[in-house]
């Protein structure tokens, strides 16, 4: 671990929202990188071309890490068992109904070291639009850990959102550490975590902690825990649902976070 050069990224739209996510973690120490004018999917390359980083925290401007800390062991553990990306499927998830071979992108980790071993060196973009996923999707669905699902998902999706292409070819050509969500006992929020039963040696849960409280929100009538201005203060003055309560006894383990949608 203390060879990798590792960045947070985060595509931002909103400086208020992003200083007050990054906060929670700039003090790890890692170079943060705020992206201004990307698309959805054109900022997956933008990470790739950053030579001086080997391992990419891709994160939402509207992500709150409660513990982050506990990102290291996931980041070891991605490095040292071969896998290009950990994230939630896009399918079989509460909140997420489209294909479990994608990753959400409101959280990965993406080995860019690994990615760059691809032939040619480097990624272009023409290779992901390329690539013929209906050719493979048969072999694809029978590699993925369908005992992990339990909620809808459609492995025929393939344009739910522009960076699909990306992720599929991802899929395909390297592996990818599936994290599985659940609803949290509040009953607005979702922990995401690897269950140890799955896989060997998986380390503690690692849990994602997020929080939306984009501006957008008083546009819905929202209530006081996702105004902004709430964010202003800490995350315990809140009012908000406690993530170590009911995360850590529904699941059993150390708790990063908690996610509501």
């Amino acid at each position: 671990m203390d060879d990798l050069r590792i960045k947070f990224f985060t595509r931002s739209c909103s400086l208020e929202l992003y200083r007050l996510s990054s906060g929670l973690y700039r003090d790890l120490g890692y170079p943060c990188v705020r992206l201004t004018d990307q698309t959805a999917d054109g900022y997956f390359f933008t990470m790739l071309k950053d030579t001086e980083c080997d391992i990419a925290v891709n994160v939402d401007e509207d992500a709150f890490l409660v513990n982050p800390d506990a990102l290291s062991e996931l980041i070891g553990y991605v490095v040292e068992n071969g896998y290009a990306n950990a994230g939630c499927p896009d399918g079989g998830m509460d909140l997420r109904i489209c294909n479990p071979i994608v990753t959400n992108p409101y959280f990965n980790i993406l080995n860019l070291r690994l990615l760059r071993t691809v032939t040619p060196p480097h990624l272009h973009e023409r290779d992901v639009k390329t690539f013929d996923y209906a050719a493979v999707r048969g072999e694809m669905e029978a590699a993925f850990p369908t005992e992990m699902l339990y909620g809808r998902y459609d492995f025929g999706r393939t344009d739910q959102e522009p960076y699909y292409p990306f992720f599929l070819w991802m899929a395909r050509h390297f592996k990818t550490l599936y994290l599985r969500a659940e609803k949290h006992a509040d009953g607005i929020s979702s922990v995401l975590y690897m269950p140890d039963n799955r896989r060997v040696l998986v380390p503690p849960l690692v849990v994602l902690a997020l929080l939306q409280i984009v501006g957008a929100g008083q546009n819905h009538g929202a209530a006081p825990w996702r105004r902004a201005d709430a964010a202003h203060r800490p995350l315990d003055r809140r009012g908000l649902p406690n993530p170590t309560d009911g995360a850590a006894t529904l699941l059993g383990r150390r708790p990063l976070g908690f996610l509501c949608r």
